[in-house]
């Protein structure tokens, strides 16, 4: 029997069950496939394992005299003079001389070195130089804001190049302008610092206390400093036998000192990953104390000023940005201002970038910290700066990562979290999450009342720019509402509440990887 014919014997009904029982049995296959489905999309997101973070009980229950709390004096820096006749730069300037995060500018040059208004005005014997009539509008604006101003000069690196030198000429023909049409009020606080060759040759020498002979003969107010040429690495021996050269030239004729630090340059240097990271992160502070011993042992008791520093930071643009470093940086500036007179910040990355560029042997992300990004959005540092200019009074109480001050019946207490890694990890969300410190606190050193408590919060997701235009990074381009969004949502998060406190201010809170709070406690 042939399969055909025996198919065709088979009973109808047979054929008609088998087909209805097998038409079933997929049904009932089809709807548990989707009830299955149904029960998986409506449960929650699996999270992860619960992530162990640090966690630290602080208790302040007691006063300490430890004086007033001293911040050093800030200087904020543009490439050249010129600069400042940008409308943005005087916007950006005005912004932080009204929050009182200002003390003086500073000038890496005079004027560009594309101006050719120089050239032309010494080839044509002119008696009014036109580059400093393009610069009175610059002058009038430091004379209304009373903003002290430093100046920077290179001098030849060599005495062939002295004959053909203009810097001084240039200067003497600034000052002889300074002395004869702006305020003489605010041209007494002006200082000007030379950057000598790091061959401090008889002839650099003599060239150079020519030029400040004929300065002081100009105007005698002017404070006249030298740049140190200190490399980073730090080579003590070469650094000390410069320093030493220089002795005398310093003692005689310098009011300050100003230097640069990366650290940046030590930690690409060293293949030991770990020891890299460790000795980079107190890389500043050893350099200010070697710096601080030899001018000791030299008797040299002069103002110091870092102008150029940083801390560790990514390698790319991309990791310099996730990186954030909120709590490395402020720790850095108490550090500071315990050790120098003050520092140095640029003004924004778009001066300073182009400044960069423009010097052979520099990277850009590595040799300042800047406080405004393109279109005037506020960096991290300016938000660093910012809380520690809000610290006032006498310290009554301080640990490795706390300070509490005191002003009349004010209080202030600082908190950050410190972490010191790779900036690679920073990619790393599981990462950063387990750096993150819970914090609770018990302060008994607040007199009975009722307060208004004000917490700021400075962290990757309340102050980072970086963090804020991720965020709408598949849009091509971004139009003039989403900047205006980017600029209200890179802030530091507030929270004001009122406690009424007996005998103790107790609180709960989560302090971000290098994350930052303030509690303000005004009594009311």
């Amino acid at each position: 029997m042939t399969p055909t014919d025996y198919r065709q014997s088979q009973p109808p009904m047979a054929q008609q069950t088998t087909f209805a029982k097998s038409t079933v049995q997929s049904d009932l296959s089809d709807k548990e496939i989707l009830h299955l489905l149904y029960q998986t999309v409506q449960q929650p997101a699996r999270q992860p394992l619960l992530i162990d973070r640090r966690n630290r009980h602080l208790v302040i229950d007691e006063e300490t005299k430890n004086g007033r709390f001293h911040v050093g004096e800030t200087i904020i820096q543009l490439a050249s003079l010129s600069d400042l006749t940008q409308v943005k730069v005087q916007h950006e300037l005005t912004e932080l001389i009204e929050s009182g995060l200002i003390d003086c500018l500073y000038c890496q040059d005079l004027l560009n070195t594309s101006d050719i208004s120089n050239t032309l005005a010494n080839l044509l014997q002119l008696n009014s130089f036109p580059a400093f009539e393009r610069l009175d509008t610059a002058f009038d604006f430091l004379v209304k804001h009373r903003l002290p101003l430093m100046i920077g000069f290179t001098l030849p690196t060599a005495a062939t190049e002295y004959a053909a030198d203009t810097s001084f000429s240039l200067i003497q023909k600034f000052l002889v302008h300074l002395k004869r049409k702006i305020d003489p009020s605010w041209v007494k606080h002006l200082r000007l610092s030379f950057q000598l060759p790091i061959d401090y040759s008889s002839a650099v020498q003599m060239y150079y206390l020519h030029l400040h002979d004929q300065i002081r003969h100009i105007l005698p107010t002017v404070s006249i400093g030298i740049h140190l040429n200190l490399p980073d690495p730090l080579n003590v021996t070469t650094s000390e036998k410069q320093l030493r050269a220089l002795h005398a030239t310093i003692m005689d004729t310098a009011d300050f000192i100003n230097f640069d630090g990366d650290p940046n340059f030590v930690f690409h240097e060293d293949n030991r990953q770990k020891t890299a990271i460790e000795s980079s992160h107190h890389y500043l502070r050893e350099k200010i104390h070697w710096l601080k011993k030899v001018c000791h042992e030299l008797a040299i008791s002069k103002p110091l000023y870092l102008l150029n520093w940083n801390t560790l930071t990514g390698a790319t643009v991309d990791y310099n940005g996730l990186f954030f470093r909120g709590a490395i940086i402020l720790q850095e500036l108490l550090g500071l201002s315990e050790q120098i007179q003050g520092y140095g910040f640029w003004l924004n990355n778009e001066l300073h970038e182009q400044y960069t560029f423009d010097q052979p042997g520099l990277h850009a992300y590595s040799t300042g910290l800047d406080l405004y990004h393109f279109q005037s959005k506020k960096r991290p540092a300016l938000f660093c700066l910012s809380l520690i200019r809000r610290l006032q009074g006498q310290v009554i109480a301080q640990g490795e990562e706390y300070l509490m001050t005191k002003e009349g019946q004010n209080y202030q207490l600082l908190l950050w979290n410190t972490n010191f890694f790779d900036p690679h990890l920073s990619s790393e969300e599981a990462f950063l999450e387990s750096q993150s410190l819970d914090i609770s606190i018990d302060v008994q050193v607040l007199p009975a009342g009722r307060y208004q408590v004000k917490q700021l919060d400075f962290d990757r997701n309340h102050g980072a720019v970086f963090y804020v235009y991720a965020q709408f990074q598949s849009a091509a381009q971004l139009d003039r509402e989403t900047e205006a969004y980017i600029d209200q949502k890179t802030m530091m998060k507030l929270h004001v509440f009122d406690r009424m406190i007996t005998d103790r201010f107790r609180h709960f809170s989560t302090i971000d990887t290098n994350g930052v709070q303030l509690f303000t406690f005004t009594l009311i």
